[in-house]
């Protein structure tokens, strides 16, 4: 039997499998001393996306643990040392296909409550007023969407929102993937061009900070921008001063740069729209990712070439 330790809060379900034991302590996210003294006779490390399997705590699962591979219960990789990992010996295996449709799907949830204005409507009503004319809202076959990032998720979230009346346009490193009818263009001109603007990127060196306040003095009146990748995308204090300029643009976050936030950066902002990192909290995506990763943990302990290695 094959010994699994999961540092970080995941529903089991009902999931079973007679080759692997599992122990789940999502207190050992944050606390890597411990984490090593209870992966000690574990043979794999399941994480999110807090735990950080940097290259000092690689080092210490290769000299004082029998884990044999890490599994990530997710798309991304940003918390994983994975070169060091595999020059580690160590095998590293994660779910890019799992979360899409819930991703897409909350996307197009937050981009329906922002441009119906359904929270504003709900909060009018409650206080017992019953505005109708106040709460005109737009079709989306009336929006342009901007995608940036034009993975799984992106291609996906163009495809619903084109299938609903929206023009797309995507900025992505590869524009000559991006098919007809959807439209790659520069960054610049997709920030100048969208009604609504929709992050799908990994967090790298690249990638990090690389939306901020030039960016965001380019959106048109009235728009909205969605993130649901990695908080360090975007500049935090750049989109709180642009809010606050802007009380017709509006954003919704379900990243931060910090999770849980340290501060309460953007809470009094009646034009943010916060969310606790909650796209890809379906009871079928977290079902998928739970068995996908553990399944693939499983192949490689039993000395077979896993579904979903990391790249």
């Amino acid at each position: 039997m094959h010994h699994i330790l999961i540092t970080e809060e995941v529903e089991l379900f009902d999931y079973t499998n007679r080759k692997l034991r599992i122990e789940l302590d999502a207190t050992l996210a944050n606390r890597p001393d411990e984490l090593i003294q209870r992966a000690i006779g574990k043979n794999a490390l399941v994480v999110r996306n807090v735990t950080r399997v940097d290259s000092a705590l690689v080092d210490r699962l290769r000299e004082s643990t029998q884990v044999r591979v890490i599994g990530r219960l997710g798309a991304g990789l940003d918390n994983i040392d994975v070169p060091k990992a595999r020059q580690a010996g160590l095998e590293v295996v994660y779910t890019p296909n799992a979360n899409t449709e819930a991703t897409a799907q909350f996307v197009l949830g937050q981009i329906l409550l922002v441009t119906r204005r359904l929270a504003e409507a709900h909060r009018s009503v409650v206080r017992g007023q019953w505005n109708r004319l106040s709460f005109a809202g737009r079709e989306l076959s009336e929006l342009t969407l901007g995608i940036i990032g034009f993975g799984r998720i992106g291609s996906r979230l163009a495809d619903i929102m084109s299938s609903l009346g929206c023009r797309v346009l995507v900025t992505t490193r590869r524009p000559e993937s991006v098919p007809p009818p959807y439209v790659a263009m520069p960054l610049a001109d997709l920030f100048s061009s969208a009604d609504v603007i929709s992050v799908h990127l990994p967090l790298t060196e690249a990638t990090r900070g690389l939306i901020g306040l030039e960016l965001l003095q380019l959106m048109r009146p009235h728009a909205l921008i969605v993130n649901t990748s990695r908080g360090d995308v975007l500049r935090e204090h750049d989109l709180e001063c642009f809010l606050r300029s802007r009380p017709d643009a509006a954003a919704v976050l379900d990243v931060r740069s910090e999770e849980p936030p340290g501060d309460r950066l953007f809470c009094d902002l009646p034009n943010a729209y916060l969310s606790p990192h909650i796209a890809a909290f379906t009871s079928a995506a977290q079902k998928q990712v739970l068995s996908t990763v553990l399944e693939d943990v499983e192949r490689v302990l039993s000395g077979a070439t896993p579904v979903w290695p990391a790249p």
